[in-house]
């Protein structure tokens, strides 16, 4: 019987562990009193993310961010984009799950637009949209 009670305990700490790390967030942004940061957990990085608006500053999936100013990627300011007339048109589909079946992390964004035009994520990458260093 005591074997029996021990394992029943492993099992349930085991899915326990299992869920929390299922919904760990490795990349992130961190409104402080003062400022905001990006912080990525596999590179053990933060960058400050700067001239954020704190007050107005939202985190809208794990890579971009806006404030009442600008839009952000990985903490850098994407150049020619407008924060007023931002608008997501595109999401990826929930990839991160518990094992109770929510959501841990929101989808990616995978494209959006401005007054300027329609934009993916990809235009970022491949260098169609600039990043303030």
């Amino acid at each position: 019987m005591k074997n029996k009670l021990l394992i029943f305990l492993g099992i349930v700490v085991f899915f326990q562990f299992s869920f929390s790390l299922t919904c760990m967030k490795l990349n992130y942004y961190e409104v402080g009193k003062d400022k905001v940061v990006y912080k990525r957990l596999q590179e053990d990085l933060s960058v400050e993310v700067k001239n954020a608006d704190r007050d107005s500053f939202k985190t809208l999936d794990e890579y971009i961010g806006i404030d009442k100013n600008f839009v952000y990627y990985k903490g850098k300011k994407i150049k020619n984009i407008e924060a007023e007339s931002f608008e997501i048109t595109k999401r990826s589909a929930p990839k991160y799950f518990s094992p109770s079946g929510v959501v841990c992390i929101a989808p990616d964004i995978e494209e959006f637009k401005d007054k300027n035009g329609v934009y993916e994520i990809e235009d970022i990458k491949n260098g169609k949209l600039k990043l303030e260093k």
